[in-house]
């Protein structure tokens, strides 16, 4: 480092490997977040589905001053794995850009106890078993799939799609690969300059390249902390519990990979600091015999 060309090359080659490490950190967070199968592991682990259930219970015990249909009629055949199976299907459909229909799924116990419902009210009543009366059934029906669907739909995706924005994400998606390839391609093609900058004291690029994952790392942990310590994504206001409790844990868990990442990123460059000063003190303790 004793050339003063050298140093500023070095120097210059450092701060853009900072962003370089910094936006492959980014691009790798996003990469392990936004995927079919985090997306589904995040609504197990804070068991979105207890939620939605809760949330379908409130719903139905207060439709029923106006529908006139007891909420049991609807929940006594709502399984945890019905309500799961609609949220997973609804995240699979959308990964795999599919058009999701609730027709697709298996509400085949609500409607039993629907046509049980119906059929009991219809006998006390006097009620004929007619068209209007199966029209009138098949509407509950359609509605009771359409409403559980739209509260399973936990990600609001049917929302996404509707205003436009779905087809704007696949095209990120699309070109989320070609980032992040060419952001690691440009992350080592700066640490090969370093090296070449310094081929003739090439223990000196451990100290640059030490230095520029360093700052990376406190530059990544700094903002990562204080949202995590200051609890910033539970101040999001959502009204409905699960998808408040979906967003914020995605949110948090990409929050944490970051500073993980980042964490990483610095103990790597610490690592490659002791590197440099074991060498630079090796050459200054070597001292070989002068032969005469």
């Amino acid at each position: 480092m004793k050339k003063p060309l050298t140093y500023i090359f070095s120097l210059i080659i450092s701060v853009f490997t900072v962003f370089a490490i910094i936006g492959t950190i980014s691009l790798s967070v996003v990469k392990i977040s936004v995927s079919e199968s985090a997306a589904i592991k995040n609504i197990e682990k804070k068991h979105v589905s207890d939620l939605v259930y809760s949330q379908l219970e409130k719903y139905y015990n207060e439709k029923y001053y106006s529908s006139g249909i007891p909420a049991d009629v609807y929940m006594g055949a709502l399984k945890d794995d019905v309500i799961e199976d609609n949220m997973k299907f609804r995240i699979k459909s959308a990964f795999q850009r599919k058009e999701f229909s609730y027709e697709d799924m298996d509400f085949s116990g609500i409607e039993n106890n629907l046509e049980k419902f119906f059929g009991s009210y219809a006998e006390e009543n006097g009620i004929e078993k007619d068209e209007k009366y199966t029209e009138r059934l098949d509407n509950a029906k359609d509605n009771a799939k359409k409403i559980i669907s739209d509260y399973c739909d936990v990600y609001k995706i049917g929302t996404l799609k509707s205003q436009g924005l779905l087809d704007k994400l696949y095209k990120a998606c699309d070109m989320l690969k070609t980032a992040f390839n060419a952001v690691l391609a440009a992350a080592a093609a700066l640490v090969v300059l370093l090296i070449l900058f310094n081929i003739k004291e090439i223990s000196t690029s451990f100290y640059w390249l030490g230095i520029s994952l360093i700052i990376s790392g406190i530059i990544g942990c700094a903002p990562c902390i204080y949202l995590l310590s200051s609890d910033y994504f539970s101040s999001f206001t959502i009204k409905q519990p699960q998808i408040y409790m979906t967003y914020t844990c995605a949110l948090s868990g990409m929050t944490k990979y970051f500073m993980l990442l980042s964490a990483a990123a610095a103990v790597s460059g610490v690592l490659s600091l002791v590197i440099y000063a074991v060498i630079a003190a090796k050459k200054r303790n070597y001292n070989p015999k002068v032969i005469k």
